[in-house]
């Protein structure tokens, strides 16, 4: 049956499934919110491994509660389907897919002659960076700067200069290495191969039945040389490298002889394991003592890379103090979307290292506090980047008002943010019955104020708090 559909088509139609999940907030469906980096699928929460590893770099705070729960619930998947995630759910991951077979189409020599040698390493050299530099710096470094997310962030929340960077593996994909991105590059694409290093779904070769005709390492997109070649020659496991293979089952559909199929783990034909040399001791010692002096190096240089103490953007309801928020924010806008309001949006390029986290513009749409009831924003924050306790006042910043430009100081009669205060006569009061004062001790920094100010630009506004 599957032979007669076909993996490859099966896999078109999944990719299609989540990238229709992925969109269901801008058709007005709840059911999924945030990006595959972290977010809620019917009220449960999930979050990507390498996202929630940097947390912990960052802000050295773990996921708890339902949200530790949905990352050990990703991870199983990944312990049983292996790095499926990548050719099977990553929208860059489908683009790209797209992007190859057009090119092979239009341009079919558009490689370099050795466009297969980069290293194997060199993802996990990228992972160890951008978690030691995420430690370094007290940000998620990888989430402000990934290609993926940040198509996900500009397809739900508006494009940007930030596709740049989209564009730009493309780019490397399309005329420096083949699936460059995904194979040699992307950090959490490395954690996903060491947790499909156990996994218990294979991609199986039964050595009997192959003629070793080599088609299967031909349609690879991963290298088949690095996935099948091994195998095909009758060298180690009769498997496709699960450090290397996404289980996109371009090679089952390939082969002729049917000698290719996904197995259990314990179906796959073993190998004896060649003792270790003595070099390769020395070059696993020296790659650890290598990471020691590299990470000693960046915590040092810790305090010259660390995130800003002060706070240029207005936060939502429950924000951490600057540092620890860019810490533990994930950029996943979940906070966005389920702001009744609409009141929170995403930062771009122009806002520097807050690219992809949520901020409020007060002076077009302010936040309502949610009618007095606890801030949705907060309650679906996986990492508590937004959080407030029960009963815990709402402080956002607090508004100013400039005297020289407000029309009640200038002896006119004007309430405007009198009357859109939702803790009038406390927060604001009418200093005479006229001019409106602000308590900078009860005001929450909503931002209702400057909102609703008559004046261009307003004479009132939210100057946010950095506790």
């Amino acid at each position: 049956m599957m032979k007669k559909i076909g993996w490859r088509r099966l896999r078109l139609a999944t990719q299609l499934l989540f990238w229709a999940l992925l969109l269901l907030p801008l058709a007005g469906f709840p059911w999924f919110r945030g990006t595959y980096v972290s977010s809620r699928f019917l009220g449960l929460p999930l979050t990507d491994p390498f996202a929630a590893a940097q947390v912990l770099a960052a802000g050295g705070r773990w996921l708890a509660g339902a949200a530790a729960l949905g990352l050990v619930l990703v991870i199983l998947l990944y312990l049983i389907f292996g790095r499926a995630f990548c050719a099977w759910v990553c929208p860059l991951g489908s683009l790209m897919e797209g992007v190859d077979w057009i090119g092979a189409r239009l341009l079919p020599n558009r490689w370099p002659a050795r466009r297969a040698a980069w290293p194997r390493w060199s993802r996990w050299a990228v992972a160890l960076l951008l978690l030691l530099l995420s430690a370094a710096t007290g940000q998620a470094l990888f989430e402000w700067l990934s290609p993926q997310a940040t198509l996900m962030r500009s397809l739900l929340f508006g494009l940007g200069l930030q596709l740049t960077l989209v564009a730009l593996a493309l780019l490397f994909d399309l005329f420096v290495l083949r699936r460059g991105w995904c194979r040699s590059v992307c950090p959490a694409g490395a954690l996903y191969s060491l947790l499909g290093r156990g996994a218990l779904l294979r991609v199986g070769h039964d050595r009997a039945t192959c003629d070793r005709c080599g088609r299967c390492i031909q349609v690879c997109p991963m290298n088949g040389r690095e996935t099948l070649l091994e195998t095909v020659a009758g060298r180690g496991p009769a498997q496709a490298d699960p450090w290397v293979c996404s289980n996109c089952g371009d090679c089952i559909d390939a082969c002729p002889h049917h000698s290719l199929g996904f197995v259990p783990v314990w179906r796959v034909q073993k190998a004896e394991k060649p003792a270790r040399t003595a070099g390769e001791d020395r070059r696993r010692a020296l790659g650890i003592l290598g990471g020691a002096v590299l990470a000693a190096g960046i915590s040092v240089a810790r305090p010259m890379l660390a995130a800003p103490a002060g706070r240029r953007l207005l936060r939502p309801p429950g924000a951490l103090p600057e540092p620890f928020f860019l810490g533990l924010c994930l950029r996943c806008g979940q906070c966005a979307q389920a702001c009744p309001r609409s009141a929170i949006r995403i930062a771009r390029w122009e806002h520097g290292l807050s690219t992809g986290t949520p901020y409020i513009a007060a002076r077009e749409t302010a936040c309502d506090l949610c009618g007095g009831q606890a801030p949705a924003c907060a309650a679906v924050c996986p990492t508590q980047a937004l959080h407030l306790e029960p009963g815990e006042p709402v402080r956002m910043g607090t508004a100013v008002i400039d005297a020289t430009r407000c029309l009640a100081h200038m002896g006119d009669i004007c309430r405007s943010c009198f009357n859109a205060c939702p803790l009038r006569g406390r927060a604001i009061v009418l200093e005479g019955a006229l001019r409106p004062v602000v308590d900078p001790a009860l005001c929450t920094g909503c931002g209702l104020c400057e909102e609703h100010c008559l004046v261009e630009p307003a004479a009132i506004h939210v100057e946010p708090l950095n506790p």
